[in-house]
């Protein structure tokens, strides 16, 4: 059961700032811990 990890690696592939940003508040309303969230 890998699902979660490939959704993780679709999304950090994002280089839009706004998808990096809503993806990174809905991972951690889901628990996950956000590297590109220091990033943006």
């Amino acid at each position: 059961m890998r699902k979660e990890n490939s959704s993780v690696t679709i999304l950090l592939a994002e280089d839009d700032p706004f998808v990096l940003g809503y993806m990174a508040d809905y991972l951690e309303k889901q628990g996950y811990r956000t590297m590109s969230a220091d990033n943006g």
